[in-house]
């Protein structure tokens, strides 16, 4: 053919043109260069017949969408506000992951951003419903997870209210204009937004779904405006598909206002704080540090040792950060690592959020995707043996990948198996930092792990305080009179020995309830016994470096004739100052008495001014550091001990095992008292009865002792629930500082002055004090008994 014979693109007629440009493999922007190209395509491709064509080339489910009476007039433009719509939408889309990563529903500025959208023209809510769903369906099904996860959001928003708006208009026909089938599909719709159903596709299969079409039948029926009940119903509906808050909100309140509901307010509550946290501006993602004790990462297809189920690994803490009810009731306290190891937020294959131990937890030998709802909001790819996790879960844990990957190499994961011979976690070099596994140091044999119990627990913590109170205060008090004739000291400075006690334990438990409530109770609780070991033996010392105690009545030696004179004058002198007193006189010696060897004699009164007075300075000085160490020792006990015992059992037990505690604390005086009570040396019997005071029977002693055991009681019964209100009162880091805050008080008030002002009233009432060489002695040798009842 020559040159000249040859046809062009343009010479053909316009109706050969439309039909090669109407045909499938020209694309609309094939369709849009070649409209730049010269007037007459340019006029051939405004055609309207040809872009109507391309939609339904292209666009196959817009154009079943669309009515058949769409009254569409210029097709081109649709085309175009359809391109528009996946630029504006695949932004949006692409953006919502880091605005929607801290919250769980979509916020009230994206719902107003779709709504822009949506009402940007008559058919778009069926474009964006097409153009998501092309995102959906895009590539691999586990790739770009995280757009379709948000896509899948957006398209349930934009599919319900456009329902909704259908849904109206069909209400709004006549009865005779309702079609069954249409409301049928309506329904369908309606219950499944990601479904792909047309009317089109329904009216051919009428005959298969004729049951649907009853049901649905009967469901209209009760869809009357006017009805509480399908109104609460369709707010519980929105609710449960979590859309629209802000017409349950408004829903609510108008149902409220008929009559109260309970789960109304609860709901009303639910979606207006959610509308609340919607108004918050998104915080920076905080990387999360990684710490040793945390055996696994982000993104690790797991599988639960106990119940079998297969997860994905989304996030974790160090160590359990649940409310006590939660712990209680999942039985986090029957595990061996307790509280005190990660947790692990996981997504389970059956659609459900869960929050696993450590210690439960192992990698999975078969890694399988995770069918999830919410798997695209953190990950982006699975890839065979894990999932990828997005921008935003990156940037919270920005160490778990390598971690991740050194994992699975050494367990020889490839191509969604894991070939290793164990399942377990690589354990630990050594247990976590503030573990309950039973031990010293890094020594932590099996064996021993059968006494990591919180009965053991409390069995030994009782023992301790009870040897603890024994030392401070049974036992100190029921010798202290010993202790004041042994070293001549007065009751007032025997109360500051007492008081020394409270005061070592108010400079510390402030200190030890708040740093020790952080970690390592146990060990806190060691050094304090430790501590009071150290007091014990300086309680001693002054036993051990003072000279032998000699008894107070003194023998005076025959073969020194000197002292014949001086005993009866010593003896004179006492009678005079008995007799003073009103308790009479003394027998004469040289008559009522045959004076006979002086060896077989004794006097009242030491021969002090020959052997010299003794310094109490030394004794009382080793009592008071003594009593500082075994209070500041004490201290962990009850305030680190009772919220270490709360965090151990049942809440509904805990007063029972603490109280099993407190009868520990009680029972101790009763004990030291009982081992103090056998104390005698040289005991002699007196020739003669000696004048003195009589003995008076106390005929008042039984109901002393009732009126004391009644009040004990009281106070006993109150003491339980006391401690209970405080633990329950603060937040749970605070207990331990809260009950050291507590005793505090208690001690600046009451412990520390108490026996100070009883032992200088004690003093205030003595008659007789014991005197050397003329002066006044340490101790009182007797009381004015009247007085000592009333002051």
């Amino acid at each position: 053919m020559e040159p000249s014979d040859q046809v062009g693109l343009l010479d053909l007629p316009d109706e050969l043109l439309l039909k090669i440009v109407s045909c499938r493999v020209i694309t609309v922007q094939d369709l849009g260069r070649g409209a730049a190209t010269c007037t007459r395509l340019r006029n051939v491709i405004a055609t309207q017949d040809l872009w109507r064509k391309k939609i339904e080339q292209y666009y196959p489910k817009v154009w079943d969408q669309l009515p058949s009476n769409a009254g569409i007039q210029d097709w081109r433009q649709e085309v175009q506000i359809m391109k528009q719509l996946e630029v504006d939408v695949h932004k949006l889309v692409s953006s919502l992951s880091l605005r929607l990563y801290q919250h769980l529903h979509l916020t009230t500025p994206v719902y107003a951003e779709i709504d822009a959208l949506v009402s940007s023209g008559t058919y778009t809510p069926i474009y964006i419903i097409n153009i998501l769903r092309q995102i959906v369906d895009d590539g691999e099904q586990y790739d770009n997870m995280t757009n379709k996860y948000y896509a899948l959001r957006v398209m349930s928003h934009v599919h319900q209210g456009a329902c909704r708006r259908e849904w109206e208009e069909f209400v709004a026909r006549p009865s005779a204009e309702q079609s069954l089938e249409v409301g049928a599909i309506l329904m369908a719709r309606w219950f499944q937004p990601h479904a792909d159903i047309s009317i089109k596709q329904m009216q051919a299969h009428v005959s298969d779904h004729m049951e649907l079409f009853c049901s649905a039948t009967e469901l209209m029926s009760l869809l009357t405006p006017n009805d509480r009940s399908i109104q609460e119903l369709l707010l519980r509906i929105y609710y449960t598909l979590e859309i629209h808050y802000d017409r349950i909100v408004a829903g609510c309140h108008r149902l409220l206002t008929q009559g109260p509901s309970t789960i109304i307010e609860e709901m009303l509550a639910d979606c207006e704080r959610i509308l609340e946290s919607q108004k918050d501006v998104p915080r920076p993602i905080s990387p999360n540090p990684r710490y040793r004790e945390v055996s696994y990462a982000i993104g690790m297809v797991m599988q639960h040792k106990r119940y079998h189920y297969t997860c994905v690994i989304f996030g974790w803490d160090r160590e359990c950060r649940m409310p006590s009810d939660w712990v209680q009731r999942m039985g986090v306290y029957n595990l061996l690592y307790k509280t005190k190891q990660p947790f692990y937020n996981v997504l389970v294959y059956d659609g459900s959020h869960r929050y696993a131990a450590q210690e439960n937890l192992e990698i999975a030998p078969d890694p399988r995707p995770i069918t999830h709802s919410d798997v695209g909001k953190y990950f982006k790819k699975f890839n065979g043996t894990h999932y990828i996790p997005n921008t935003e879960l990156e940037q919270e844990y920005p160490e778990d990948e390598p971690v991740r990957n050194e994992l699975l190499r050494t367990r020889g994961c490839s191509r969604g198996v894991c070939y290793s011979t164990t399942t377990s976690a690589p354990k630990p070099a050594t247990p976590p930092e503030d573990s309950n596994d039973c031990g010293l140091f890094s020594f932590r044999p099996a064996f021993l792990q059968k006494l990591a119990n919180i009965k053991i627990f409390v069995f030994l913590l009782s023992v301790l305080v009870t040897i603890q109170q024994a030392l401070a205060s049974g036992y100190l008090n029921s010798v202290i009179t010993t202790i004041e004739k042994r070293y001549e000291i007065p009751s007032s400075l025997t109360g500051v020995i007492s008081s020394m006690y409270e005061i070592g334990n108010v400079i510390t438990v402030i200190f030890v309830s708040y740093l020790g409530s952080k970690r390592r109770i146990p060990v806190w609780i060691g050094v304090g016994c430790c501590v009071m070991g150290i007091g014990s033996m300086l309680f001693v010392m002054p036993q051990l470096i003072s000279d032998r105690w000699s008894i107070e009545l003194e023998t005076i030696n025959d073969t020194d004739s000197k002292h014949i004179c001086r005993n009866a004058r010593v003896r004179d002198d006492t009678s005079e100052r008995l007799s003073d007193l009103g308790f009479g006189t003394l027998p004469d010696l040289s008559k009522g008495v045959p004076l006979g060897s002086h060896n077989s004699i004794q006097y009242g009164k030491p021969d002090n001014c020959i052997k010299g007075s003794r310094s109490n300075v030394m004794p009382v000085l080793f009592f008071m550091l003594a009593q500082l160490l075994l209070g500041a020792g004490g201290s962990p006990l009850f305030t680190l001990g009772t919220t270490y015992i709360d965090d151990h059992v049942k809440r509904e037990s805990s007063s029972m095992y603490i109280g099993i505690l407190g009868e520990g604390n009680q029972s101790s005086p009763f004990l030291s008292s009982s081992a103090s009570g056998g104390g005698f040396s040289e005991v002699t019997v007196v020739p003669v009865a000696t004048a003195g005071p009589c003995y008076y029977p106390c005929n008042t002693i039984m109901p002393f002792m009732i009126l004391l055991f009644f009040m004990c009681t009281v106070v006993a019964i109150s003491q339980m629930p006391l401690l209970m209100i405080v633990l329950r009162s603060v937040d749970e880091e605070e207990r331990s500082f809260a009950l050291g805050v507590q005793f505090v008080i208690f001690r600046l008030i009451a412990y520390i002055p108490a026996p100070i002002m009883f032992g200088s009233v004690i003093d205030s009432t003595c008659l007789l004090w014991k005197s050397s060489c003329g002066e006044k002695g340490g101790r009182c040798l007797i009381y004015d008994i009247e007085a000592f009842r009333f002051r």
